[in-house]
């Protein structure tokens, strides 16, 4: 099975991280967007909603081992 697929497949299993991932998506877009309204010198808003939003995907599609977790 491609790389493609197998993702696909895993995200399809899974709905609720699915909407996990969106909420926390848009929860970051939110807060990033204030931020650069209070001061848009202080953040690049592109670059870090890209890493953002790479970063949740990579989790959803890729899931490792918490590092938050003992």
């Amino acid at each position: 099975m491609s790389g493609l697929r197998l993702a696909h497949a895993r995200v399809e299993d899974d709905p609720q991280q699915v909407a996990e991932a969106s909420a926390a998506i848009l929860a970051v877009m939110d807060g990033l967007q204030v931020q650069w309204l209070l001061d848009p010198t202080q953040v690049d808003l592109g670059r870090t909603s890209q890493f953002a939003i790479e970063a949740i995907a990579a989790a959803v599609l890729r899931p490792q081992t918490s590092v938050l977790q003992d």
